[in-house]
């Protein structure tokens, strides 16, 4: 016995496709500026919520255009931490310790 056949609802019309080679400056050139890899860029773009270009790939057309992005993307700097702080004041960090114990067993 043969299934029914389903009907499918018509699809929407495809957005139009742009040229992939109509931007001149890609994640490759963006993970250049940032100094990361282009996989790590990627994470970076999508964490950020940027919009992909109509082609489905991130891209851009001016160099401008992508250093919004990098500004958007470089971490600001932040205050040094106080390992560093104290450092710079002539104080040593306090010594981590190297996790074992000196002493007997603690049966």
């Amino acid at each position: 016995m043969a299934k029914p056949e389903k009907k499918t609802a018509a699809k929407p019309a495809a957005k139009e496709k742009v040229n992939a080679d109509a931007y001149k400056f890609t994640v490759d050139d963006l993970a250049d500026a940032l100094g990361i890899e282009p996989a790590s860029a990627r994470i970076k773009l999508r964490n950020a919520e940027i919009e992909k270009a109509p082609t489905g790939r991130y891209g851009w057309k001016t160099k401008a255009d992508m250093q919004e992005v990098i500004d958007e993307l470089k971490p600001e700097k932040k205050a040094a931490p106080k390992k560093e702080a104290a450092k710079a004041k002539g104080k040593s960090a306090p010594a981590k310790s190297s996790g074992k114990r000196k002493g007997g067993d603690d049966d």
